[in-house]
């Protein structure tokens, strides 16, 4: 099965396309697809934004005397942003494909379920597919911005853009930014995935899917507004 067949069953047949999967662990074309479109998206952004006003902004809310804001701006143009965007964007993308491919590895391991770490590698980069609508949706918020920008547009299914409204000083605007509605459509495919690939109950895939996530989000959640 090629790539874009494997894709087409993500969306009509799930299961075929992770038993195909489980057969042939390819993950070169999701991969690809899910830099280009992250690298795309921030390249435009920061060729359109007003970037002395989105540094301006950061530094005033960082509570920064005008001195140092004279300081620090000249550290930060657009050059430099675009390229720390890039870094952060390219890095945390394969960081969080690993760690995910190594968690199931292990947990799927402990339920005696034998499948390589590359073939939960690829399994991860597929699940993320669904990013893809994230940055489509961005391109055309950037395509019909007529002014300057916001960093929500780069993220316009977030908990923050569709109903909170956080400015990016405020506290809690990374977390709700984190957020997005999209992630139901990967955590979907990984549950449909592990139980596929494991032949387990549809519960404990569920739980092994959702229960890091709970996790994670809930430490952070605590950390940020219950402390």
């Amino acid at each position: 099965m090629s790539a874009m067949k494997i894709f087409a069953a993500l969306i009509t047949h799930p299961s075929r396309a992770f038993t195909e999967l489980e057969k042939s662990p390819r993950f070169s074309a999701p991969m690809i697809l899910l830099l280009v479109a992250n690298i795309g998206v921030i390249i435009w952004y920061y060729a359109i934004v007003d970037v002395d006003a989105l540094v301006n902004h950061a530094l005033t809310a960082r509570g920064l005397n005008a001195a140092q804001q004279a300081q620090v701006s000249g550290l930060m143009n657009r050059n430099t942003l675009l390229g720390g965007a890039l870094l952060g964007s390219i890095l945390s993308l394969f960081i969080i494909q690993v760690v995910e491919a190594f968690y199931f590895f292990f947990i799927f391991t402990f339920f005696d379920v034998q499948r390589s770490f590359r073939q939960w590698f690829a399994f991860t980069w597929w699940c993320g597919l669904p990013q893809l609508i994230t940055a489509a949706a961005a391109a055309v918020m950037l395509l019909l911005s007529h002014a300057s920008p916001s960093l929500s547009v780069l993220s316009p299914f977030s908990l923050n853009a569709l109903f909170f409204h956080f400015d990016s000083a405020d506290n809690g605007y990374t977390l709700l930014n984190s957020i997005t509605l999209v992630q139901l459509l990967t955590i979907l495919l990984m549950v449909i995935g592990a139980h596929t690939w494991s032949k387990r109950s549809w519960v404990l895939s569920a739980a092994v899917v959702i229960l890091p996530v709970v996790v994670l989000y809930g430490i952070w959640t605590w950390f940020v507004f219950g402390r």
